[in-house]
């Protein structure tokens, strides 16, 4: 499955490092002190634990506001209702479109185990790698030493079968799986067999 790249980790980094240093310019009080640990501890976290998406950085901007917040003079109650309904629009917009994203994949998973493949052969991308073959290595392909190969996760190699964003060219379609966004528009997941064509039923 390919990648899509997003800018908001990035962003993160950055409002991560500018509230760093505009407290050091102070010794914080302890309070603070509690809001930047809990920051240190979820970036560490999810350097950890490969967590490379924007949606794991969610707990960490909390205490980034919070500490936003603390060092404001006088707080604009008159901009907080706006701000508010901005982000939980977008936050529903996006979970909503995430959710129908992630049914679309599962059911293109379930079709592909209804015509035999088993885990060992699906390249789903990193959720269903890492689920199927990561936190059960006993589905994961493995290379001639034994030692677990998944792509996504620690490995690039080419399975049988792969879920993907694009189709490619010389590969065999076995379905495609619908999904509709309220962002982007309407899209559909390819269910791909990377065996050669002569050798496919």
């Amino acid at each position: 499955m390919k990648s899509v790249k997003r800018p908001g980790f990035s962003f993160l980094g950055w409002a991560f490092t500018a509230v760093l240093l505009a407290m050091l310019i102070r010794r914080p009080s302890v309070t603070e002190w509690f809001f930047l640990w809990s920051i240190v501890f979820g970036m560490v976290l999810m350097a950890v634990l490969w967590l490379f998406h924007d949606r794991y950085a969610l707990p960490v901007i909390v205490p980034i506001l919070i500490l936003a917040a603390m060092g404001a003079q006088r707080p604009r109650l008159l901009w907080a209702a706006p701000v508010m309904a901005l982000f939980t629009s977008v936050c529903f917009v996006g979970t909503q479109d995430y959710l129908s994203y992630n049914a679309a994949l599962f059911s293109a998973l379930q079709q592909l185990r209804g015509l035999g493949a088993t885990d060992s052969e699906i390249n789903g991308g990193y959720v269903i790698n890492g689920w199927n073959q990561y936190a059960h290595p006993e589905n994961a392909p493995r290379d001639q030493a034994g030692a677990p190969q998944i792509p996504w996760v620690n490995a690039r190699n080419q399975l049988r079968y792969e879920i993907s964003n694009t189709r490619s060219g010389g590969v065999k379609l076995l379905a495609t799986v619908p999904y509709d966004r309220w962002i982007g528009g309407s899209s559909e997941l390819y269910i791909l067999d990377h065996a050669p064509i002569s050798d496919t039923p």
